[in-house]
């Protein structure tokens, strides 16, 4: 972030798109969001420079990682079953930081965007209708998130920070904070599971 803040000041950018996330207003608890807290300050200490933070809401592409027990008939969730939370495709963050780009900003600003709140119970209903079959949520502690992303391959440290935004986001802190300029996603978590399935058949 500082090598890029510091091309910015160099060339005087007028204007940046910032992919940031929901939670970053807190300067930790957050995971690895924290880092992007710091990046919306950095940016917006920028004289002459206009930043706009995309505080995206959770991706639907990180349930593609959820589809590994469909064979069994569930899918693993370390959050509760039927806690809601924000949900996003990534298409829709491609086409708001585009439209926010050639719209321009006159000041910095912060947008919040989601596709609405869904559990992981919805994502299983979604994801039974499309197979035909019932899919259940087998909910996983926790505690298993560290050893378990240890064992996909990231470090220690990363592993931790993960367990310590979904413990954000289970306890309501990484979340919406209010406030500011709001834009609705337009894919629909049932479309967007569809597609997924479509390409992992492919």
């Amino acid at each position: 972030m500082d090598a890029l803040a510091a091309a910015i000041e160099a060339t005087g950018v007028p204007h940046v798109a910032l992919l940031s996330s929901v939670g970053a207003q807190h300067p930790g608890g957050n995971g690895p969001i924290a880092g992007l807290h710091r990046a919306e300050a950095r940016l917006g200490a920028i004289s002459g420079t206009r930043s706009s933070s995309i505080r995206a809401a959770y991706f639907m592409e990180n349930l593609g990682g959820s589809l590994s027990m469909l064979p069994e008939g569930a899918i693993p969730s370390f959050l509760p079953a039927d806690f809601a939370f924000d949900m996003i495709a990534t298409k829709d963050i491609g086409a708001l930081a585009a439209s926010l780009l050639l719209e321009g900003a006159p000041a910095t600003q912060i947008i919040d965007l989601s596709a609405g709140k869904s559990s992981m119970r919805d994502v299983a209903s979604a994801l039974s209708k499309i197979v035909g079959r019932e899919i259940s949520v087998r909910e996983l502690p926790l505690a298993a998130v560290t050893p378990t992303f240890i064992g996909m391959g990231l470090p220690a440290d990363l592993a931790a920070l993960y367990q310590e935004m979904l413990a954000g986001i289970a306890s309501g802190g990484v979340a919406f904070g209010g406030g500011h300029r709001r834009v609705e996603g337009t894919t629909k978590l049932s479309v967007f599971l569809e597609g997924l399935l479509a390409a992992k058949a492919s």
